[in-house]
């Protein structure tokens, strides 16, 4: 042994020999001896210098004993030169320091290491070693300064002597400095030797995810297989020894520094690295470590990560290359994705928010609020979200503001801002909404979007996209509004020509709205409620094309006008509007649903009309016939040679019925009623009765003339040579009244028993027949009407002219009329022709034109008048019985109040004749053939009184519509003569003290005059008919919206309500909550034009006071004329409606609120079916006192509405309460 230990290093054999004997060496080892030394783990071959007892290092030795002879009692160690068993607790011994373990189930019997010294350990066993492995632990300390570069572990004898020596330098220990130390390997994301690496962006983690950051598990420095382990080393290094846990007794730690090359790793030296949970970075031996190491509170800067552990002290066992800790200011995430793919914003509520497919309101989202996670671990950063169809945005697109270290984002190429007005503070904001489409003017084009955060510290910005799009829709949206089961009455006294289905009401400008402008509305009538809301489209569609089932359009692609709200209506035409299918009309008595289809934005919705609580409304119709007489009004002349007109306003929508005039006796006349039936008028006139309507006055040679294509006669008294029924009583001079008969039953041979009859109010006097009728005058042209009522500006009237040749064939016939150019002018007939063409030849006749001309007259005979010539030749020739016409003129007034002629002239070249072959068949002697009398329009005068005020001086706004229309008159007359604020809506007009207010000019027609002040509820009169010349007075256009209730005077009391897209307010023609909450607002406040409050000062004395606040809650819950526009909230407070049955039968109703912090005032519409509930008795909830707020109440037919609002500035205490019980 020591042969070997001495020899080898200084002999100066050559190689040769040098690997003879370490042969012969080996060999002699292999033979002599089974023993065996060596190091676990094999890198605590490498020992740090400067180890010492208070900062020792480690070893670890293995003695194998192979043979079954007794090692002895005795095996001695020799440590390496400079290399000591370290004393840790500085007592002088060092066998307190040792320990020795074995193998489970092979006990060797070494267990004392008595004898020991620093450079020399004894294992001793009383009993001798057998089998198994001997594990010597122990600390050691190392030179400062060592002289060589390595030392080796002297020879390991044995007291049996039959043992050989494990010589000398059969372990070798190289001294290193402490920062070369490996005694594990890092994984490549650490390992020393490799190019410098970096964190993520944010600088948060490094690994960024959990990763194994050594190659092999971490070594085991001790072993405690048989849980005997004795050492002050490891109670010092607080090591869970003597457990016979072989894998928990030396626990790692970790290190972050930014020096390379550190000896020492401690607190003072180094910073203890964080796990992700914020708790020392730490692993047991025999790990694989898997971490990720939280680096957000280092600095920026390039650090080293070191290992340590219990056992070896401050020594590093093993350093990282250089991590980079970076710490720019990141976006981690932006947009949170239901089932990982794009989501759907829609504006119109339809498409479900992560399928797009049609479905409930409650699905869909109009807005969605984006999560943002961003960080900035070293400063305080902001972030800007953008929206955006392209999906490759960089930095590169950033566009900044002012220079480091104070950039601000200001723009994204290709983006536009989701909110230009919001910036989040990373840290602090963490979500931001984005509502594509919170107003008109505010609106995201329909399209797929990336949603982009862009963040800045000032100095670095970074940006992150989300990981899929949102998809903005805008589908269109159709709210009726809310109204009771309807009645439609088309005919009888008070017919609804019009009904209109609103939009406009409850839901204001909202009641449709398509924020991309390009929904279409189409609206259906139909005795099936079935179809589904809202995929029902082609459904209803699909049923509406079969003319067997009773679903039917009744328009289709209205615009849905948002902004507008005036537009939000379709007047319903129901005496014009004939199904598209089958051409039939609403039936009787069968309720009918409304619905609505609008498309818009690649979406289709259909909606139905409902109360609001989601029962179904319907539309119920009669069809009783119309009548109305609209002239001869006032007594006329008539000369019974000529003609006179019969007018009237007719309908019966659901029959085809047939009209009859007919003429009585004035005396016989007077005795019977102004509307009465065919069989009581045969009964009253007796023998005494011409129909006006036939050749010769007798139902036989009758031909009525039918209710939906004519509206007026040309009555001809010459012809009426027999009665009714055919008796040979010619009708005679005299006083008679004409009657206009409606038959519904549409009879050719007499009207029906019960068909109406109305009598023309003009009495007719008689003249030109002393012997009674003969027919028509021959050898004349006559002309129709032969009497004539126009307005005196731009009314038209078209004259046929009637020729008749007395049974003569002829070929030519020449007509000259004259006319005065004073009152008249003459109408072109022909515009694709140059010049002005007066007459327009019947498209019966089969001649032609050979002249037709007008021209102011140059004659001094017809000087002042227009004159217009025809020449008609027809080769063949004809007759002409007067039956039909030959042609028609149309005159226009001049604005010029009097009387024209329409003269039929015959003077020297113009003469009006018959011809045949060349030949003059007969001249017609001059004559008036048609008087016009020039009537200025009508006038309209009333009073318009306003509630709480004495003195009515007002702007006031007259709105003249049609009747059951919304849809004011346009004339340019009537508007220019009476609106004195031309920049409003309407006719405005300056009443006096007394209300008194005049409108001229009105247009001849039957309409519905509405009247607007503003703090009042529209009043209006239900029906007025203007004719020419009328001077009507007396009128108070104050009728309630019942069309009946005459209040006096206009409510008070509409102040506010709905707003519109220029957020200006306005009041909505019902006085509800909003017009309470406004007036007690301003309470006490004196106003001004000016004021903000101006409105709440309802009785105009400039002082908001009790008087005000008087008229609100008298009239609160009224409405004023259709149409009102109300508003509708965009995010209501929660309601909880509690319904509670008492043993008596009565049902408690308790309604509640919740999220009511920010509300003054509430209002609540209930409805009920009152032939099932009546109320019995209301109160209050406790959500505000009766002594902190005003209470309102009002109970309708299956309706009751309440309110409350706070006085004052006083606010509600609480955010949930009761506000309402119903019994």
């Amino acid at each position: 042994m020591r042969l070997h230990r001495f020899c080898v290093p200084r002999c100066s054999f050559g190689l040769s020999r040098f690997v003879v004997v370490w042969s012969l060496l080996a060999m002699a080892s292999t033979q002599i001896s089974a023993q065996t030394l060596r190091l676990e783990p094999v890198a605590l071959s490498s020992v740090p210098t400067g180890a010492t007892a208070a900062n020792p290092y480690w070893q670890h030795l293995v003695i194998e004993l192979n043979k079954n002879v007794s090692a002895g009692n005795v095996i001695s160690i020799n440590l390496p030169d400079s290399v000591q068993v370290a004393d840790t607790d500085g007592d002088g011994s060092v066998e307190d320091e040792i320990s020795i373990d074995g193998d489970s189930g092979l006990t060797t019997g070494y267990r004392s290491v008595s004898g020991s010294t620093p450079t020399r350990i004894q294992l001793v066993s009383t009993t001798g070693g057998v089998l198994g492995a001997i594990h010597v632990q122990f600390p050691i300390t190392t030179p400062t300064n060592p002289t060589v570069a390595s030392a080796i572990y002297g020879p390991v004898s044995f007291t049996n002597g039959g043992e050989t020596t494990i010589p000398a330098g059969t372990l070798t220990l190289s001294f290193i400095s402490g920062h070369q130390l490996s005694l594990a390997t890092y994984a490549r994301i650490l390992i020393d030797g490799v190019a410098d690496t970096t964190t993520n962006a944010q600088g948060d983690a490094y690994p960024a995810q959990v990763a194994n950051l050594f190659t092999d598990p971490l070594p085991d420095l001790v072993h405690d297989d048989l849980g005997i382990l004795s050492s002050n080393a490891l109670v010092a290094a607080q090591s869970p020894f003597a457990n016979a846990d072989d894998t928990d007794d030396v626990l790692y730690q970790f290190w972050w520094s930014t020096t390379d090359s550190l000896t020492k790793v401690d607190a003072t030296t180094a910073t203890a690295a964080i796990d992700s949970t914020g708790t020392t970075a730490t692993a047991t031996e025999r790990y694989s470590v898997g971490l990720s190491l939280d680096v957000s509170a280092l600095a920026i800067g390039t650090y080293y990560l070191y290992t340590t552990s219990n056992l070896t002290g401050t020594h590093p066992l093993v350093r990282s290359r250089g991590v980079t800790v970076r710490h720019d200011p990141t976006v981690l995430s932006v947009g949170t994705f239901l089932s990982g793919d794009p989501d759907w914003i829609d504006s119109g509520r339809l498409l479900d928010f992560d399928q797009g497919t049609t479905g409930l309101a409650s699905n869909s989202q109009d807005a969605v609020t984006i999560d943002v996670s961003a960080v900035d671990l070293d400063d305080s950063a902001s972030v800007r979200l953008f929206y955006s169809t392209t999906g490759t945005l960089d930095t590169s697109s950033v566009t900044t503001t002012g220079a480091a270290p104070s950039r601000v984002i200001s723009a994204l190429t290709s983006a536009s801002h989701v909110d230009s007005t919001a910036t989040l503070k990373e840290g602090v904001d963490s979500t931001l909404t984005w509502g594509v489409a919170p107003d008109d003017s505010s609106v995201v084009a329909a399209g797929d979007y990336f949603i982009y955060a862009v963040i800045t510290d000032g100095t670095t910005l970074s940006l992150t996209r989300s990981d899929t799009t949102y998809r903005v829709r805008h589908s269109p949206l159709l709210v009726f509004d809310v109204r009771l089961d309807t009645v439609i009455a088309t005919g009888g006294a008070m017919p609804a020509r019009f009904h209109t289905i609103t939009w406009n009401q409850d839901a204001g400008l909202d009641g449709d709205f398509d924020r991309d402008d390009t929904a279409l509305i189409d609206l259906y009538y139909s005795a099936d409620s079935t179809f589904a809301i809202p995929n029902g489209v082609s459904a209803i569609e699909s049923a509406a094309a079969n003319s067997a089932l009773d679903t039917h359009e009744i328009v289709d692609s209205l615009s849905a006008t948002d902004g507008v709200q005036a537009d939000n209506q379709y007047a319903w035409d129901l005496w014009a509007y004939t199904n598209p299918d089958d051409g039939g009309v609403p039936l009787e008595n069968t309720p009918y649903y409304l619905y609505g289809v609008i498309t818009g934005g690649g979406t289709e919705r259909l909606v139905r009309w409902e109360d609001g609580t989601g029962t179904l409304r319907t539309l119920s119709f009669e069809h009783e016939p119309h009548l109305t007489i609209l002239a001869p009004m006032a007594p006329v002349a008539v000369d019974g040679r000529r003609s006179f007109e019969v007018s009237w306003e007719a309908r019966d929508v659901d029959d085809d019925a047939l009209i009859w005039v007919v003429m009585i006796p004035a005396l016989t006349a007077q005795a019977t009623a102004y509307e009465l039936s065919w069989s009581q008028l045969q009964a009253a006139a007796g023998d005494s009765l011409w129909v006006l309507t036939s050749t010769d006055g007798s139902l036989a040679s009758g031909a009525p003339v039918s209710e939906n294509t004519t509206v007026r006669f040309d009555a001809r008294p010459s012809r009426m040579i027999q009665t009714f029924d055919g008796q040979a009583i010619p009708l005679s001079d005299g006083e008679y009244h004409a009657y206009v008969v409606l038959d519904p039953g549409a009879g050719t041979d007499e009207p029906g028993p019960s068909s109406l009859v109305q009598r023309v109010p003009g009495r007719l006097t008689v003249d030109g027949l002393p012997t009674g009728a003969v027919g028509l005058v021959r050898s004349a042209i006559e002309i129709l009407p032969a009497r004539r009522t126009m307005e005196a500006w731009r009314d038209t009237t078209t004259f046929a002219i009637h020729p008749h040749t007395d049974g003569e064939t002829v070929d030519v016939v020449s007509v000259f009329i004259s006319v005065d150019t004073l009152v008249t002018t003459v109408v072109d007939q022909d515009a694709t022709t140059a010049g002005v063409q007066p007459f327009a030849v019947s498209s019966a006749l089969a001649g032609q034109t050979l002249y037709d001309s007008v021209k102011v007259a140059t004659d001094s005979s017809l000087a002042g008048r227009w004159v217009m010539d025809l020449v008609y030749f027809e080769q063949s020739g004809r007759t002409f019985d007067g039956t039909e016409p030959l042609a028609t003129i149309t005159l226009a007034s001049r604005n010029v109040e009097g009387t024209a002629q329409v003269r039929v002239d015959n003077i020297e070249q113009r003469r009006s004749a018959f011809y045949r072959n060349g030949i003059e068949m007969g001249s017609l002697a001059p004559e008036t053939g048609a008087v016009v009398d020039f009537l200025p329009r009508g006038t309209l005068a009333g009073l318009v009184q306003l509630q709480g005020r004495t003195n009515h001086a007002e702007e006031v706004t007259l709105m003249l519509r049609e009747n059951n229309g919304f849809t004011t008159v346009s004339d340019s007359l009537f508007e220019a003569v009476n609106d004195v604020n031309s920049t409003k809506a309407g006719i405005q007009d300056s009443v006096d003290a007394q209300g008194t207010f005049t409108l001229t000019s009105v247009p001849t027609g039957n309409y519905h005059l509405a009247v607007r002040v503003d703090r009042y509820l529209d009043g209006h009169v239900p029906s007025v008919q203007v004719n020419p010349g009328d001077q009507i007075t007396g009128l108070q256009p104050t009728v309630l919206r019942d069309g009946v209730s005459q209040a006096q005077y206009l409510l008070g009391g509409d102040v506010t309500g709905w707003v519109d897209t220029s957020n200006t307010s306005s009041p909505d023609n019902e006085i509800d909550q909003l017009d309470v909450d406004f007036v007690i607002t301003y309470f006490g406040v004196t106003t001004s034009p000016a004021h903000a409050g101006a409105l709440a000062d309802v009785d105009g004395d400039s002082l908001v006071w009790v008087e005000d606040l008087n008229m609100v809650a008298a009239n609160f819950g009224i409405r004023g004329v259709e149409p009102s526009y109300r508003p509708i909230n965009d995010v209501p407070p929660a309601i909880d409606v509690q319904r509670h049955v008492q043993p008596n039968g009565n049902l408690l109703v308790r309604i509640g609120g919740e999220g009511l912090a920010d509300t003054r005032a509430y209002g609540l519409r209930l409805a009920f079916d009152p032939s099932q509930w009546r109320l019995r008795g209301h109160v209050p909830g406790e959500w505000v006192s009766p002594l902190e707020a005003i209470h309102a109440f009002r109970e309708g037919e299956g309706l009751v509405d309440l309110g409350a609002a706070h006085r004052g500035d006083a606010g509600p205490v609480s955010d949930t309460g009761g506000l309402a019980e119903l019994l």
